[in-house]
């Protein structure tokens, strides 16, 4: 199983302190997770703990969608003016801007930082490039939103929907393998949107067809490729699914990663993600 092993981070790892920060710690499958909540902020036990066992949830959730985390140690620091990631040998953590966190999707946006640690922080795809951009981000989104419960899952499936359609209206759809290339600028979000809805596109082909799920095919890559055993590509992806499935899935990548074939989606279908 991969691993990365080192002692876990001292008190100040990602900048926080106890004279500065309210420090809620944990032990998670042998790791030390750690939340501290900047001073500043004035959020009571309450929210603070809410927000914990939120992480919490989705960090074990996650666990068991990869049955490991390679990492020593996890920390999450609110409190901070933007975001900044950081993992190594001493464990995975990030700083969050709370003030921007709980004006945008909130728990949405905190899930998609949680799964991060395992896809492309364990998981890494496509460093560099900017072909697998949709992976990375859309395939994260996606798991962000079901991370939030059945009700704010089809919201945020609904509005990345909307937007899809919006792209599609205004024919300003592209394939995916070609959409990173609007990485910084205002469009950005196409990739997560679009890869996003693949992502559930192919989870319930996988259902439907092959009694599987999108976590198998996460869980073999992991395994494979976990810290860091080489840089996932498309190509490396569709050799994945195939695998997994023992059939040829490249007209799936043909039409819907490689190509600009419009998805075969409704509203309507939005709540497949909990059948």
């Amino acid at each position: 199983m991969p691993t990365l092993t080192d002692s876990p981070p001292a008190e100040g790892f990602l900048g926080y302190h106890a004279d500065t920060h309210d420090i809620h710690a944990y032990q998670l499958h042998g790791r030390p997770v750690t939340f501290a909540f900047s001073k500043h902020l004035g959020l009571n036990q309450e929210t603070e703990q809410e927000w914990v066992d939120f992480v919490k949830a989705r960090w074990l959730e996650w666990w068991d969608i990869f049955q490991g985390f390679p990492f020593p140690s996890y920390t999450i620091v609110f409190g901070g003016d933007e975001l900044v990631w950081t993992a190594g040998a001493k464990g995975v953590g990030f700083e969050i801007d709370y003030g921007w966190l709980v004006t945008h999707t909130g728990d949405a946006a905190l899930a998609h930082e949680i799964f991060h640690a395992w896809l492309p922080n364990s998981i890494v795809v496509g460093t560099g490039r900017l072909e697998e951009k949709w992976f990375n981000e859309g395939v994260t989104e996606y798991y962000g939103y079901r991370g939030c419960g059945p009700v704010r899952t089809v919201e945020s499936l609904r509005g990345a929907l909307d937007y899809y359609q919006r792209a599609l209206e205004a024919g300003q759809d592209m394939p995916l393998d070609q959409a990173g290339q609007l990485f910084g600028t205002e469009r950005s979000f196409f990739y997560y949107a679009k890869g996003a809805l693949v992502a559930l596109v192919l989870d319930r082909e996988l259902d439907q067809n092959y009694g599987l799920s999108l976590d198998d095919v996460l869980r073999t890559m992991y395994n494979e490729y976990g810290i860091y055993g080489g840089v996932v590509t498309n190509d490396d992806i569709l050799r994945i699914l195939n695998q997994v499935t023992g059939e040829d899935l490249t007209d799936f990548f043909n039409k819907y990663v490689y190509g600009a074939v419009e998805l075969p989606l409704t509203e309507q279908d939005l709540v497949y993600v909990y059948h």
